[in-house]
């Protein structure tokens, strides 16, 4: 099946000598995905009828009826998370995850339910923060090369050989059960669409943040891939745009 996506903007200019010489700049000033392996993704439909405890009923602001899945973890575990930050280990701004929350809210107002994914999930923190937004039934992926690479760079070389043991033992620490998360432990680019409409069950993603290769061919890859995986409504993050 083919389909349209709307285009997604390269904001920012890199910095002397990020990309290879044979590629000096990105693939152009908008990235336009127009075919995909499959069709848009449906999503996590709200059960109907609303019985608790799978899903709740609330008033909005403008005093509309809302029909909500319930949250998946609970406020102390959130709060955990909160009260804890500084002891993981990661480069994500507190402010960076208090927007992830802000849009997982919006889209939750918007009726929009689907899986949670990040490529370049490194110790987790990032991680966690998208996994705190998940509501019941959303299913969550993971995947890292969790070693080296081509970015030497981009990854802190004392965790190589120990990432992926580490990435386990903080999504214990968040009481986040590793059964619950499907990891793939490789290559984004050895992923396609497909594979991620099948780690989601089929269900797709409503919020997915790529954080994996910053050279242009890997970042592109994984823009395009995600893109395709959305659900309607979903939302794509991407980190260390400069």
């Amino acid at each position: 099946a083919t389909m349209r996506f709307p285009v997604l903007v390269w904001a920012g200019a890199a910095a002397e000598g990020y990309y290879p010489a044979d590629l000096d700049s990105p693939p152009g000033p908008i990235f336009r995905i127009d075919t995909c392996n499959i069709s848009r993704p449906a999503g996590l439909p709200i059960p109907d009828p609303c019985e608790r405890p799978d899903c709740v009923k609330a008033y909005d602001g403008a005093g509309r009826l809302r029909v909500h899945r319930r949250m998946h973890y609970t406020k102390s575990q959130i709060m955990f998370f909160v009260d804890n930050w500084d002891d993981v280990q990661g480069f994500l701004g507190f402010e960076g995850a208090f927007f992830m929350h802000i849009v997982s809210t919006l889209q939750n107002d918007a009726g929009v339910s689907g899986g949670i994914g990040e490529i370049g999930v490194a110790a987790g923190k990032s991680f966690i923060a998208l996994a705190m937004t998940r509501r019941l039934g959303e299913p969550l992926f993971a995947c890292d090369i969790f070693g080296g690479g081509e970015e030497p760079d981009n990854a802190a070389e004392e965790l190589n050989g120990t990432r992926k043991g580490l990435f386990a033992s903080y999504l214990q620490w968040a009481n986040i059960s590793t059964n619950e998360v499907a990891v793939y432990a490789g290559s984004s680019t050895d992923l396609a669409d497909t594979d991620l409409m099948r780690a989601t069950w089929g269900v797709g993603f409503r919020l997915f943040h790529v954080d994996g290769g910053h050279l242009a061919k890997f970042a592109y890859h994984d823009i395009m891939i995600v893109a395709c995986a959305l659900v309607e409504g979903g939302v794509l993050m991407v980190d260390d745009v400069f």
